[in-house]
């Protein structure tokens, strides 16, 4: 076969192809032109010499139906064993990032060449990583700096990064609650149990406005199994320190988590809350932080789907 030009084809036929391009006839699996041949895939690979070979690119493992784009000249390079698979990831998400004791934090760990897991080590308490996606979430409990050692892995190999987390104490403006509600006065119903929660609540001087909202045993649930569900405040005065103001809640979702915890404020976008917990286990904590409060601003928490359990919500600037 000549180094200038040239054509491949793999086939799972046994049956010879006919004529000078396969392209279209049964058993053509790929097929590879390279120079001045006259069959090739979208548009020929370039043509090798006596001092250069033919590399297909990503380690042997692209196919774009395009020689063109496939394939580079280079100097000879046998491949070993791995060669088809991947090079190993390499990370390219920030190196550094920044959170607040007591309020949600989310850092997504990015790399190239298809992660199938994700690491991290050394985070701060109250964080943790999903080794299937490379989130880091939770809401860190202390102020420092922690150098935390981020890693994605593939069949090849694995990338690391150092990210420099630096977690700030939580404060601002006066520290002035503006709403405080822990549902104590509802004694009816529970939130341990798929019947413990289907008597209708009406809300109360914090909460004029609801939808689909239910008894649930000193927490309120939200939502059916057809329905979102909506809790919304009466207007309060959150303009003091510049309209700086935080929002936490505890929150654990029904049988499964059907859905996130959205929470907006008058004029300003709302935020998203995930969390993991369930009606079996216990309500976990969120904060979320605003900055652009007035005198007048009301507040709104809605499931994203179906139900969801609140309980002690606080409103401070």
């Amino acid at each position: 076969m000549s180094g200038t030009k040239g054509k491949v084809a793999l086939s799972n036929s046994t049956t010879a192809f006919t004529g000078a391009s396969p392209v279209g006839q049964t058993g053509l699996l790929d097929l590879v032109g390279y120079g001045t041949a006259n069959a090739f895939e979208g548009s020929a690979a370039p043509a090798g010499s006596n001092t250069t070979a033919l590399f297909r690119a990503a380690g042997g493992a692209t196919d774009t139906a395009n020689n063109a784009a496939d394939f580079s000249a280079a100097a000879p390079n046998p491949r070993n064993s791995t060669a088809g698979q991947p090079a190993a990831p390499v990370i390219s998400s920030a190196t550094t990032a920044s959170g607040t004791v007591s309020q949600a934090f989310s850092y997504q760990i990015a790399a190239s060449n298809t992660p199938t897991s994700f690491a991290a080590t050394g985070l701060p308490s109250g964080l943790s990583v999903n080794t299937s996606t490379g989130l880091i979430s939770g809401a860190p409990t202390a102020a420092g700096t922690s150098s935390v050692t981020i890693s994605a892995t593939n069949a090849t190999g694995t990338g690391s990064a150092l990210l420099t987390l630096t977690i700030t104490a939580g404060g601002g403006g006066g520290g002035a609650t503006a709403l405080s509600e822990d549902f104590a006065s509802i004694t009816a119903g529970n939130n341990t149990s798929t019947t413990g929660s289907g008597s209708s609540w009406a809300g109360n001087t914090n909460f004029p406005t609801v939808a689909s909202a239910f008894q649930a045993g000193g927490a309120v649930k939200l939502g059916t199994g057809s329905l979102t569900g909506t809790l919304t405040t009466k207007a309060l005065d959150l303009s003091a320190g510049g309209g700086a103001f935080s929002v936490t809640f505890k929150v654990k979702g029904w049988t499964t988590v059907e859905g996130n915890i959205t929470v907006g404020a008058t004029g300003l976008a709302s935020q998203v809350v995930t969390y993991t917990q369930v009606m079996a286990g216990t309500f976990e904590s969120k904060t979320v932080n605003f900055t652009g409060g007035t005198s007048s601003t009301v507040i709104t928490f809605a499931t994203t789907a179906k139900r969801a359990y609140l309980d002690d919500v606080v409103i401070a600037t």
